[in-house]
């Protein structure tokens, strides 16, 4: 049970731990009789000196301020600085015999503090209890470790830029805590005067590591290195490895020693992210006052950055500062730098004309502003001597780091070995409304982590391993989608170089010491302009990913409601595991591609509710171990995807960008959509389709018990480009609602088979027997279908059979049915007594059958009482057959299964509606007035169809006659809109 409690009355509770504290046989045997304090307390300010005051007390309270200012140094210590050359570092302060820490002031460390029960004669345990009070604050520089059995934060725990904050225990609360690393180099406004390159030394700042470096002396072309754009930024084409900089921002300063010496010094800034801002200063460094080519100054560069800290609820600003001293200073020479081995001692080849800073120099500060307007000949125009320069330059190209160390270049490195992290390793963990900020990695691992709300974790890089007991384990609130950041390259080139303008003029006069003589003098009017060019492109970002790098989750049941991208381990060690509306789960990098039973060895139901996507394998249970349920109500992709399942739901998105394989006892396939860039195998006892879409290479069936859709409204869309396969007919079952699309490539031949009985061309054969609503077939340029039955003699039956245009003009050449197998079709789009017997008669119409997608209704009359009957609509629009053998044929007879004088005089007869003529009275638009004959004092709708084949018709309007007589006149304005080649009318009874 964590223990939290006031200043008033912390004597009491110390006093009787401490009573307690003696009975504990471990501490009594080993502590002495003038042993540690039981209270030590502090209530004002204590600002240590080295060697720090070691403080010998079972319990520990500050009240107030406790500073430690040094602290010594030690080699070979576990708590190595991480990213520091050598081996040795501070040691964190260290409490002896303490078992209790409270804090309700502040506490600060350059050295970092180690909170545990350390005994002067053995190792260190455990604590009993740490508490920092939700106004309190401790800092340490380096370390920040915390080992106790109850912990409860609720104000802040900062390390500096390279620390590293630890926290072990068994009861640990953090809620409304606040964790945090701090971000490597500030721009807190403040600068310093330093100078990082000498004859003898060189400093790097921290975080900057080489990526190229170079100089050199070589040509220029000049003529068309700069042009201005209309919006103030100027396009400059620089050597590389800068080059093009379409949208840079200039920096120009121009200076004179002598009327004919001139001197141009450009800053072109190019930045990617439009988060950047950047300045240019101009500075004169003090050692050497000048350089080679005084007045040159120094141009420090300005970027930067700023976004907000949502632990200190405070606006950051980091910034980059890089000077180029090419032309200011004697910098260059033959060596890469002033002394090479100066620099790799400092494990970089940074050019030494340059230097990167975090830090602003004061010399930025105090620096001349650029002072010449920008033209598009400042390096160059015809009057100068040349086009191409000789210069003396230097590049390099810097990878800024968010954090100062890489990772080493060993086997085995991860994130885990960088600096600047947060560690925490506990057993029970409330993380409600904590806050989390590192540049580096936190790592969390808690076996029972309480349901925790509203955290803020700004980290990129994260791992978790979490668990539950006895409650659903949460996932919520633990990631970002993007955090603030600063990194990335920078790219440099500069170099100076001479140019010259000008004239000679030579004159014959007198000479004055002989008068009959002459003298010529040359009049040279000739003028030096030297320039130092600076360009530097700026490739960093201000956003970074959040990346989850290890994820593992344990409990009975797991609910993940975040956004998370995992790139090297996932574990799901639950029974169920549901990916919430809101939740995302992703697998990316080289350490993890794929789900697999591996992944998940306990996982028995899965739901997904939101987002998944799997770059390679997605395999949900196995065959000797299949799911007991799967549910998709969100969207899934992967690659490759196999399901072993009992219960198969889909009303969502099912994406594999290979190949599906779906084995279920049963499978509800409702509202949802899968689909395989390859071939696809739908494999179980029972499946129920309804608004269902999927598309795949080929498509296997293999269904033992039911295969059915919810009828002819089911609005099912199947689409295959390989071939479709009913490998076994399933007992019961059809698909009247579902539309099946097959289709043949360029020159390609496309197999299908199937496995339905051919019961002749009956109605019986379209019940039970896998009877397909809607079978559209279409082939490409020169390209087949060839359909067979899976044993000698088998059928496949189909409702509406739809040709499309491809074998409209050569049903023979594109189409090939095998004497195992016949088609039969109770309508089409092609005439179906021209298609009846084709194909040798393995293709038969069935005219006696009138399904969902092939039955029409009818008036007929018995016993003169009129009904509605249903009939198959090609046999009703035949315009040879003569169904009741009146001598007129089906399609012009209005009773066409009826003698007509059997309806005379029936009493429930619809009242009838006739057009007698049409009369086009506009071409355009296309109008046309209808005379029609109606029934007095009844309803009558138009309606209109672009096809008689498989007609859908649609309202055009709808009109009440309201007179005695029944003859009337009906306008039909834009009778035939643009684009549209035909159009049926009919005038029918509003129902």
């Amino acid at each position: 049970m964590t223990m939290i409690f006031s200043p008033k009355d912390m004597k009491r509770y110390f006093a009787s731990l401490g009573v307690l504290a003696l009975c504990l046989p471990a501490l009594a045997q080993t502590t002495p009789t003038n042993g540690p304090a039981l209270l030590y307390e502090n209530f004002g300010i204590i600002d240590t000196t080295q060697p720090s005051p070691q403080i010998d007390a079972l319990s520990f309270a500050n009240y107030g301020s406790f500073t430690v200012t040094g602290s010594p140094r030690i080699t070979g210590y576990p708590y190595t600085q991480l990213g520091v050359p050598s081996a040795s570092t501070v040691i964190p302060y260290l409490f002896q015999n303490t078992l209790n820490f409270t804090n309700t002031g502040s506490m600060s460390s350059a050295s970092g503090f180690r909170f545990e029960t350390a005994f002067p004669d053995r190792g260190s345990q455990q604590a009993a209890s740490f508490y920092n009070s939700a106004s309190a604050s401790i800092f340490g520089s380096t370390y920040l470790l915390i080992s106790s059995a109850n912990i409860a934060v609720g104000g802040s725990l900062t390390a500096g830029s390279d620390g590293f904050i630890q926290v072990e225990g068994q009861d640990v609360t953090l809620a409304r805590a606040g964790l945090q690393i701090q971000p490597l180099g500030l721009d807190v406004g403040n600068c310093q005067s330093f100078f990082p390159v000498t004859t003898t030394n060189f400093f790097p700042s921290a975080g900057v590591f080489d990526v190229s470096w170079d100089v050199h002396t070589n040509a220029l072309s000049v003529a068309t290195l700069v042009a201005t754009n209309s919006d103030g930024t100027v396009s400059v084409s620089a050597p590389r490895p800068v080059g093009s900089l379409p949208r840079a921002k200039a920096f120009v300063r121009f200076s004179k020693t002598t009327p004919t010496n001139l001197f141009y010094q450009a800053v072109f800034v190019q930045v990617r992210d439009t988060n950047v801002t950047s300045s240019v200063r101009f500075a004169s460094f003090p050692t050497p006052p000048q350089g080679p080519n005084p007045p040159f100054a120094t141009p420090v560069i300005k970027m930067s950055t700023t976004s907000s800290n949502l632990v200190t609820e405070s606006l950051e600003q980091k910034s980059i500062y890089i000077w180029d001293k090419l032309a200011s200073e004697d910098v260059i020479g033959p060596e890469t730098n002033l002394v090479l081995l100066a620099n790799l001692r400092a494990n970089t080849f940074m050019p030494s004309p340059y230097y990167v800073s975090r830090v602003a120099p004061c010399e930025y500060t105090t620096g001349l502003t650029p002072n010449y307007v920008l033209t598009n000949n400042i390096f160059y125009n015809n009057t100068y001597s040349n086009n191409v320069v000789t210069n003396v330059g230097a590049s390099y190209v810097a990878r800024i780091a968010a954090t100062s160390t890489q990772l080493p270049s060993v086997p085995g490195a991860t994130i885990t070995n960088t600096s600047s992290r947060i560690e925490i390793d506990v057993d029970t963990l409330d993380l409600n409304r904590t806050r989390f900020k590192a540049d580096g990695l936190v790592s969390v691992k808690a076996r029972n982590l309480q349901p925790s709300a509203n955290s803020v974790v700004q980290v990129a890089d994260l791992n978790y391993d979490l668990g539950a007991r006895g409650i659903d384990l949460q996932i919520k609130d633990l990631v970002l989608p993007q955090v603030p950041a600063y990194f990335g390259n920078l790219a440099i080139w500069s170099g100076f170089w001479t140019n010259q303008t000008g004239f000679t003029v030579t004159n014959v006069m007198p000479d004055p010491a002989n008068p009959m003589g002459s003298i010529t003098n040359v009049d040279t009017n000739v003028v030096d302009i030297v320039f130092h060019a600076t360009f530097v492109d700026n490739r960093m970002v201000t956003t970074n990913s959040v990346k989850v790098h290890d994820l593992a989750m344990h409990g009975a049941n797991t609910v993940f409601s975040d956004k998370m991208s995992v790139t090297e381990s996932l574990t799901i060690d639950s029974e169920r595991f549901t990916i919430a509306p809101s939740g995302r789960l992703t697998l990316t990098g080289a350490g993890v591609k794929s789900l697999t039973a591996a992944n998940a060895p306990t996982l028995s139901y899965f739901t997904n509710l939101g987002t998944i996507i799997i770059p390679n394998r997605a395999d949900f249970g196995t065959a000797s171990r299949p799911l007991v349920n799967f549910v998709n109500d969100g969207s899934l992709t992967a690659a490759t995807e196999t399901f072993h399942v009992r219960q198969f739901e889909n009303s969502g998105s099912i994406v594999g960008t290979a190949g599906i394989d779906l084995e279920a006892t049963s499978a509800k396939l409702d509202s949802g959509s899968i689909s395989a860039v390859s071939d696809m195998r739908l494999i179980g006892n029972d499946f129920k389709l309804r608004n269902y879409v999927q598309s795949s290479s080929g498509l296997l069936l293999s269904i033992t018990n039911s295969l059915s859709d919810s009828g002819g409204d089911a609005k099912n869309s199947i689409i295959v480009s390989g071939g479709i396969r009913l490998a076994i007919k399933p007992r019961i079952g059809d698909l009247f609602g579902t539309s099946l699309r097959a289709t043949a490539p360029r020159f390609g031949s496309v197999p299908n088979t199937w496995a339905g009985e051919d019961r002749g061309a009956t109605v019986a054969g379209f019940s039970n027997n896998v009877v397909i609503g809607r079978l559209n077939l279409d082939v490409a340029q020169a390209g087949q279908l060839t359909f067979a039955g899976t044993g000698t003699h088998n059928g496949l039956y189909v409702d509406f059979l739809q040709f499309g245009p491809g074998l409209t003009n050569d049903l023979t050449a594109g189409l090939q049915i095998d004497p195992s197998l016949v088609i039969y079709f109770a309508d089409s789009n092609l005439p179906a007594e021209e298609l009846d017997g084709q194909f040798d008669g393995h293709l038969r119409w069935v005219r006696e059958f009138a399904g969902p997608n092939s039955g029409v209704d009818v008036l007929v009359c018995t016993n003169g009482t009129a009904h509605t009957s249903t009939v198959n609509r090609s046999l009703r629009n035949s315009t040879t057959i003569d169904s009741d053998g009146d001598g007129v044929p089906n399609f012009f007879d209005p009773f066409p299964f009826n003698v007509d004088a059997l309806c005379q005089g029936a009493a429930n007869l619809p009242a009838a509606a006739l057009i007698n003529s049409v009369q086009v009275v506009s071409q355009t638009p296309m109008s046309a007035l209808l005379s029609v004959n109606v029934a007095p004092r009844n309803v009558y709708q138009i309606e209109y169809a672009t096809n008689l084949s498989s007609p859908v018709w649609q309202v055009f309007s709808t009109f009440t006659n309201v007179s005695a007589t029944g003859s009337l006149k009906l306008n039909l304005p834009n009778a035939l809109p643009a684009g549209e080649s035909q159009r049926f009318y009919r005038v029918k009874m509003n129902p």
